[in-house]
This record gives C-alpha cells, structure tokens and sequence, in this order.
C-alpha cells in the first residue's frame, strides 16, 4: 500500500527497505489531532488548545517493527472546521490523491464528535482517488475516563475548560461505535496522545498501521520465500 508519490526504494547502505506511507487525519475540532501529529514527531504535547487554520503536515519515522523495512509515514492533518474545509476546495482535496490510510479521529467524552464521523467519512470517501485507500476510527483522549479499566462510555461527565468554566461532556455509546465501524467496514483503533503507555500509546497505532502496509508485507513474505 505504498504511495505512487512515495514509492518503495532499497538503501544499499544500510541493507533496508524504504516503505512510504501517505496518511490523513480527519475529524472535528478539539478532537486530538494535532496532538497525535505532533506526539509521532516528538514534539510536546500541546497543553492547550490551538485552532488549526490550514493543513499540517509531520514526518513519522517507524523504524522498530522490522529489521529490514524502515517505514516513513507522511502525516497530513485536515483542519476540523468544517467551513474551512470547504473553503479549501481543490486544495484539501489534493491532500487526498494517492493516500494509503485515512484516520477518522474522534474525542470518546464527545458524542457529538462521534456523530461527526459520519461527515469525514463521507468526505474521505468523496475526494479520496486511490481504489486502495483504507480508512480507519480512531478513539482518541482515552485518559479522560473516569476510570482506567472502563468501557468507551464511562467519560467524566464534567470538565473544566481552559478559562476555569464547566463544561458537560456526553460520552459516545460503545455499541454505537461499534455499530458504525461494523457497517462501513472500519476497524477502530483506541489511544490517548497524552498517556505514553504501551496499550494506549499513539506510536503503537502507527506502527501497527505501518506493517499494514502491502509493499511492507510483500517485502516481508519475500524474505520468507528465501529462508
């Protein structure tokens, strides 16, 4: 699933395989984008909330999951204001041409960005051009539930926003969510760009979308074939 923009190339000197992955992030306002583009660049996590004007983009090198594949992901984040994105026009639309994975991202304390996935979905669908696309959920801010071991629905039911009001969140339904992915063949991811841990950590996402990556597997297979 490489890019016709990113093809797979050998560097002789360090005996691996370059795999290029094209990735979009899309998704509401406020939902973690930018900071799972920045957590996979090393960059800080952004404390405190910023609108994203146009697209962003980020080099995501995953270089663990093989001894000999490398794999560079190129991340572009779409602004989640939806008036901008149409404003864009043929220019977000471009972002879409030859990409390999699409990642819907939502907030799992917002049901309403849940319910936005519906509108990127269609989005994707829309200006996406390349027949091998695959387009997954991501269920972001995982650390604001009330407890560790509980389900997608168990948010804090209230926040204190950045200028020291309350805000009420309505957490998203785990059957609901499950029921989209199922219907429109989506798997979903969970993760939470501010906790580091193995089993939530953004960069383990990634890494594993990066070994879904066909020209990685034939690389991989083709190894095999030789042993």
């Amino acid at each position: 699933m490489a890019s016709k923009l990113f093809p797979t190339f050998h560097d002789s000197d360090l005996t691996r395989s370059i795999v290029r992955q094209k990735l979009v992030i899309l998704g509401d306002a406020a939902v973690g984008k930018t900071a799972i583009r920045k957590v996979l660049s090393n960059e800080p996590f952004p404390e405190a909330y910023r609108m994203t004007p146009d697209v962003e983009f980020s080099l995501h090198n995953v270089q663990n999951i093989s001894e000999k594949v490398n794999v560079e992901q190129y991340i572009f984040e779409i602004p989640g204001n939806s008036s901008l994105f149409h404003q864009g026009g043929d220019y977000f639309e471009s972002c879409f041409q030859h990409v390999d994975i699409i990642c819907l991202v939502y907030n799992v304390c917002q049901n309403d960005t849940f319910r936005g996935l519906v509108k990127w979905l269609k989005y994707a669908k829309g200006f996406c051009t390349s027949a091998g696309t695959k387009i997954f959920v991501i269920a972001n801010q995982t650390d604001r539930r009330r407890s560790k071991g509980e389900s997608l629905s168990k948010c804090d039911s209230l926040r204190t926003d950045d200028n020291g009001s309350m805000e009420v969140h309505v957490e998203s339904n785990s059957n609901d969510v499950s029921d989209f992915c199922e219907e429109h063949g989506l798997e979903l991811f969970e993760c939470s760009a501010y906790l580091k841990a193995d089993q939530c950590s953004v960069k383990t996402i990634f890494e594993d979308l990066a070994s879904r990556s066909i020209s990685y597997q034939s690389i991989i297979a083709g190894e095999r074939n030789e042993n």
